[in-house]
């Protein structure tokens, strides 16, 4: 019974080596993949950006009357083109951003932020496409809010994901 026990331990040590060799090579393999997805986001984001930029001033241009004036069914494609164009910018940083917190390498930038100010940023960035969706965005008068140590830009992303979201649905 002794040497019929000892040899299963032995076999169940066996085994659980072997099994702990798999799933470190599946683990490698996992990490691989993950770290080729982040290349392939970065890069793919990257090469999105710099069209988008184009296309972006371009539409800036016209709007602003560069090209020569411009009817008012033009200004409002236009208008909807760059509001657009900001929202698949949007979409490339935030694709950008998840990557980054995936792979920890996120950086704050740690300093005092208005949030007031922030707020104004917001609703005056998400303004063009509330507005022809029929959506108001109010901000009760706030009283002087205090200075916070934050990054501005995080903080500016959290509120128009979350204002943006309201739009949309």
């Amino acid at each position: 019974a002794y040497t019929r026990l000892e040899e299963a331990k032995t076999t169940l040590e066996s085994r659980v080596l072997d099994r702990t060799r798999d799933l470190q090579v599946a683990n490698e393999k996992l990490q691989e993949v993950d770290r080729l997805r982040a290349k392939f986001v970065a890069i793919t984001s990257h090469e999105l950006r710099t069209p988008l930029t184009t296309i972006k001033m371009f539409a800036d241009n016209m709007l602003s009357g560069v090209v020569g004036p411009l009817e008012e069914k033009q200004k409002h494609y236009l208008s909807r083109l760059c509001a657009n164009v900001q929202r698949l910018q949007r979409l490339i940083r935030d694709l950008l951003d998840l990557a980054q917190i995936e792979s920890h390498r996120m950086k704050l930038s740690l300093q005092s932020v208005n949030l007031t100010e922030v707020i104004e940023e917001v609703i005056e960035a998400l303004l063009p496409e509330a507005t022809p969706k029929g959506v108001k965005i109010c901000v009760a008068p706030l009283p002087q809010l205090p200075l916070v140590l934050g990054d501005h830009d995080r903080i500016f992303q959290i509120l128009i994901n979350l204002i943006h979201n309201a739009i949309k649905f």
